[in-house]
């Protein structure tokens, strides 16, 4: 059992507490301002309060060690002050162990709070934007939020500007995928009719300003390496950045060009490889006592295979969310073998393949909402593929390949126990529901790699 002074003890007590309790603490009050962080404190300590096995308490125990935020929170609980620098929080990002962090802070947020009407919230965003672009962020958003707290509907005009300026802040700050997001709401904005929201003499103000959206979402395409998208826009606006995307677009094209060769000429290989591994019949005119010639044991090819194959493996699941396979798991089993007998060839396999996944959202730039698009991970395990099983999704377990998801990242109210619940967003409901589309991805793909082994053999 976990005891008073374990490293659960941080995350007792309702929600609220808890989160009063990072609220509390300077430096992990900071991590509020991120809404996934948020949602990782609530079901932490959700689950903490519902935990009454061992087994259950050191689930949540690594579970917490894989963010230092949390591990932060747990030692705090212990009475242990640790330090969590950024290069910690940026290590965390990089190797996935915490979701891309959200650029607000929450002193800058508190400060944007005190403006009293958006024009004070904008021109305070314009002026802090040369020395904090976070800052400038703090205040358009809170400028955007004027309205719609109050129930009034945007001012087109004035919404526009302030998504570009967003725009602007996310490509600083080192978020593309938002900065495109904000910069299409942006453009979506200033393409309403102008007599809806502009005089006519004023038109040209309109179009230099959608120039910049454009300008700004040809940089956040670029950077997310969409070079045909960035380049759509860029020949609108600046002739200099659609000539460097020309160039990026036909070195990209090029790239994947030699991507395909490569993987044709490393599955020749492969197969000249197999091949050369073949007995030849003539030597199965020998005898011996146990009618076996010889058995050969191809389980590590295989797994080579495997692991270089289900890491292309990518689903699309509507409106830009994607899922994909990121890891072939240290759990995973092989067993292949080629027997002779008599002077038959026989292939007798048994797979257990278990791998991690990712499902990535449409990217959003809401950036003050609780349930924030994040991504979700999860593992799959493919399962009963032997010789003697096919991929046939609904027939009997004794003759069909089988599978298992698992599932975190998110609140347990969201989930049943195999898909969402009518409490998820719908942008998790897409991700959870949607994982499940990876079984026939994985099995077929699988059951290709089988089969053009077979045909080598």
């Amino acid at each position: 059992m976990d005891a008073d002074g374990g490293l659960l003890k941080f995350f007792r007590g309702s929600e609220e507490e808890v989160l009063s309790r990072c609220a509390q603490h300077p430096a992990i009050r900071e991590h509020l301002a991120d809404a996934a962080f948020v949602a990782k404190v609530r079901s932490m300590s959700e689950r903490a309060r519902a935990a009454t096995e061992p087994a259950k308490f050191a689930e949540l125990g690594r579970e917490l060690m894989q963010d230092p935020r949390l591990t932060q929170c747990a030692m705090l609980g212990a009475g242990v002050n640790l330090t969590v620098d950024e290069a910690d929080m940026r290590k965390a990002e990089r190797t996935g162990d915490i979701e891309k962090r959200s650029p607000l802070r929450v002193d800058d947020l508190v400060e944007a709070e005190r403006c009293e009407n958006p024009a004070e919230a904008r021109a305070k965003g314009t002026s802090a934007y040369a020395k904090s672009p976070a800052k400038a962020l703090a205040f358009w958003v809170r400028a955007l939020r004027f309205r719609r707290d109050e129930g009034i509907p945007d001012e087109p005009r004035e919404a526009a500007a302030l998504y570009s300026n967003i725009a602007q802040a996310l490509l600083k700050l080192g978020h593309p995928g938002r900065a495109e997001q904000a910069a299409s709401r942006a453009l979506k904005y200033y393409d309403a009719p102008h007599d809806v929201f502009v005089a006519p003499e004023k038109k040209d103000d309109v179009g230099g300003a959608k120039k910049k959206a454009l300008y700004r979402r040809a940089l956040a395409r670029e950077a997310l390496r969409k070079y045909e998208l960035a380049l759509e826009d860029a020949k609108q606006v600046d002739e200099t950045l659609a000539a460097r995307l020309e160039k990026l677009v036909d070195v990209d094209a090029k790239q994947r060009v030699e991507k395909v060769k490569r993987k044709q000429e490393e599955n020749k290989v492969g197969k000249t490889r197999a091949s050369g591994l073949e007995l030849s019949r003539s030597k199965a005119n020998g005898s011996s006592e146990l009618g076996y010639l010889e058995e050969r044991d191809y389980s590590h090819d295989i797994r080579k295979r495997l692991n270089s194959r289900v890491l292309d493996i990518q689903v699309d699941l509507g409106n830009s969310a994607y899922v994909q396979i990121t890891e072939l798991r240290d759990q995973t089993t092989a067993s292949v073998a080629v027997t002779l007998k008599r002077g038959a060839r026989a292939l007798y396999y048994d797979l257990d393949v278990h791998c991690s996944w990712v499902a990535h959202p449409e990217p959003t730039f809401d950036l003050d909402e609780d349930d924030e698009a994040r991504p979700i991970k999860g593992t799959i395990r493919l399962y009963n593929v032997s010789h003697e099983t096919d991929y046939d999704p609904g027939a009997d377990p004794n003759v069909a390949f089988m599978y298992q998801l698992g599932y975190q990242g998110f609140p347990p109210p969201w989930f049943d126990g195999k898909y969402a619940t009518d409490q998820a967003p719908v942008w998790a409901k897409r991700l959870i529901d949607g994982a499940h589309s990876l079984y026939e991805a994985l099995a077929l793909d699988v059951k290709a790699m089988l089969d053009d082994f077979k045909q080598a053999k």
